[in-house]
């Protein structure tokens, strides 16, 4: 069964990434995602994240985030989608292939709670996710 890593992204401002991507479904086309995918080889939760993060926004953007817990996973019956929180110490990001992803922008919960959903319950996420606290990196 195909695993697959999403990040609930949160910047300094508490707000969600989100993004839409090149849906081949006719059905899931403008509506709005987190950021993620599948997991390649032997790749772990946490690499598999930093690197769908680098390939859809940049490398910069994947050396400026803390991985946090993991909130969520969701079955189905193809695939396992497993949801974690995840921080970015910054607010701009450029997509880095637009033939992937065709639009992406910084949410409120208010906001996205208004939005069309992928999954249905990414705000769900989002009001557990900026109740965590990001770890300090200070030793």
């Amino acid at each position: 069964m195909r695993q697959t890593v999403r990040a609930i992204l949160l910047n300094n401002q508490n707000l969600l990434l989100l993004v839409q991507h090149a849906e081949r479904d006719p059905n899931d086309q403008g509506k709005w995602a987190t950021v993620g995918g599948g997991i390649d080889g032997n790749e772990d939760h946490q690499q598999c994240l930093r690197r769908e993060i680098a390939e859809e926004l940049g490398d910069t953007i994947a050396l400026k985030i803390t991985i946090g817990p993991k909130l969520f996973s969701s079955h189905r019956l193809d695939r396992v989608d497993h949801f974690y929180v995840v921080w970015f110490d910054g607010r701009d990001v450029k997509v880095v292939s637009p033939e992937e992803i065709l639009r992406h922008g910084w949410f409120s919960q208010m906001q996205v709670d208004q939005l069309p959903l992928f999954f249905g319950f990414e705000a769900d996420l989002f009001a557990k996710a900026v109740k965590l606290v990001k770890p300090s990196m200070d030793l």
